[in-house]
């Protein structure tokens, strides 16, 4: 016997609105065969299920094998792969529930805010318009609406949307911590540090990498004759970039400590020589005060702070002309100018560079964040690069020898072996004439040296390279070439061999060549 499905759908569907999981599932069931040939029923016996498995298989079969086209069922499919971590196959449900119904809310906004976390941000903002302009209630979302229209460029828009949702949820930190990111970045520099102190509150110390301290925190004011602990927070490069503003505390502190990564540690005591300098770790998951072996050694401290709060007090009003301020040990410089005698004899007469073209995860990555991974600049555009007269150093430590064997660059030298923190680093970067990077510690490392740096960004790069400077405010000598389109590397490879091939003609006195050609050009 057949039974009428509308009202017992009806039924099915009221039940789960209430929240009654249990009832929805009996009155689907009750409806026997029948159930499967309808895609909303289908779909609340999945959610009934709760069983990931069980609940993939339902929504497949109300999508594909009823019979009946239904946008929900796709959303619902998308849902779960998601779910799952199977990205590009739930962006493909979700585009196939918008071919059904392009007004579907739930499909332009996961979809949207999928393709941001790719890294397609002009499609995502087409998907979010086409959202808004369905009249789609954007309660809720005003975050993600800023976040995408602040990745296109979009800066009237996203100003609109962080105040929007900071007017619907003016305490939550997550919303002001994002807010910060578009602020820095534009250099709205006063609102945008006192803003980016909500990191410390949105996130747990240690996925920071902030140690904890009992010590009363510094408030900017002089220090005169205190001591001071400033300690490190997130990756190498950020400690490296913040460390531009040591040079700028107030007042004579009675001493100054620094906790830094212990990749770091030999660098800041050969560049801060005043300066106690210890390397610290941090402890996962631990409350209040981390176990530090030298802090006893270092007792009485004053105050203490992490030193991504210094820009809060020390650059509030922007930045003064930069300088270099980190230096590598010299008689470590000594060794790498014999040593790189030795691994490449020719390189005497030649424009040194050092590549590094790979970015790793040295700092806070976020779920479903596009990762270091979008930073990285294919191996094989990087034979652009092979330009006569030019000996190439790689910087690249172990962990990057694979990408660095895959470099179409015959010559180029691996210096792995003898990188083990990044004072080595730092030794190498100072025998060489000029650097080329991708976003990455090494960069801010070579920079912080005053070394030129041609550096390679993405199209949405980080907040700490603005956006849309050619150089750098952090900085003495970066050149910044950016992707006019997400993911295309091609137009920044060959704008930086111009640049290769200029500044190797200025070092040695020739006349500007083509570095297509290698021949003379009229000025």
């Amino acid at each position: 016997m057949r039974v009428n499905l509308l009202p017992l759908r009806q039924q099915a569907l009221d039940a789960h609105l209430r929240g009654d999981t249990a009832k929805s599932r009996e009155l689907v069931l009750s409806a026997g065969p029948q159930a499967i040939t309808d895609p909303l029923m289908l779909q609340l016996l999945a959610i009934g299920l709760g069983w990931l498995p069980d609940e993939r298989a339902l929504y497949e079969f109300a999508a594909t094998d009823t019979g009946m086209p239904d946008a929900e069922a796709w959303f619902n499919r998308g849902v779960v792969e998601e779910a799952a971590g199977r990205l590009d196959r739930a962006g493909l449900h979700y585009a196939q529930a918008l071919r059904i119904d392009p007004r579907h809310y739930g499909a332009l906004n996961n979809l949207s805010d999928l393709l941001r976390r790719q890294g397609r941000y002009d499609e995502a903002w087409q998907r979010i318009s086409q959202l808004l302009d369905a009249g789609g209630d954007p309660a809720g979302i005003e975050i993600r609406i800023a976040k995408i229209a602040d990745d296109c460029g979009k800066l009237a828009e996203a100003r609109h949307w962080f105040a929007a949702a900071e007017q619907r949820s003016a305490h939550d930190p997550g919303i002001v911590w994002e807010h910060a990111m578009q602020q820095l970045r534009d250099e709205e520099f006063a609102t945008g540090w006192d803003n980016f102190e909500h990191r410390r509150t949105l996130y747990p110390h240690d996925a920071m990498a902030i140690v904890s301290y009992s010590m009363p925190e510094w408030a900017g004011d002089p220090l005169n004759g205190r001591s001071l602990l400033v300690h490190k927070e997130q990756g190498l490069g950020d400690q490296i970039m913040f460390a531009s503003c040591l040079g700028d505390l107030p007042g004579d502190p009675a001493s100054l400590h620094l906790a830094v990564s212990p990749q770091l540690a030999r660098l800041f005591a050969a560049s801060f020589p005043e300066a106690h300098v210890w390397s610290s770790v941090s402890t996962t998951g631990r409350e209040g005060e981390e176990f530090q072996p030298w802090l006893e050694l270092a007792r009485p401290i004053d105050c203490q702070i992490p030193i991504g709060s210094l820009p809060r007090h020390l650059r509030r009003e922007g930045f003064a002309r930069p300088r270099p301020y980190l230096s590598a040990p010299e008689a470590d410089i000594a060794i790498w100018r014999n040593r790189l005698l030795q691994l490449a004899p020719e390189s005497a007469t030649q424009f040194r560079c050092g590549l590094v073209t790979v970015a790793w995860r040295d700092g806070l990555v976020m779920p479903g964040v596009a990762d270091g991974n979008s930073k990285t600049v294919p191996s094989a555009l990087v034979h652009r690069f092979d330009l006569p007269g030019i000996a190439w150093f790689g910087l690249h430590d172990r962990s990057g020898v694979a990408e660095l064997s895959a470099m179409p660059i015959p010559n180029i030298v691996d210096t792995s072996d003898w990188l083990f923190d990044l004072a080595d680093t730092a030794a190498l970067i100072a025998c060489l004439d000029v650097v080329v990077a991708v976003d990455t510690a090494v960069a801010h490392l070579a920079a912080a040296m005053g070394k030129p740096v041609l550096l390679m960004l993405r199209r949405s790069a980080d907040w700490r390279w603005g956006r849309k400077r050619r150089d750098s405010y952090w900085y003495p000598d970066v050149r910044v070439f950016r992707q006019t389109h997400e993911g295309d590397w091609a137009p920044v490879i060959e704008a930086v061999a111009e640049r290769l091939a200029l500044l190797r003609d200025r070092a040695s006195g020739q006349p500007a060549r083509n570095p297509a050609s290698g021949k003379g050009r009229r000025r």
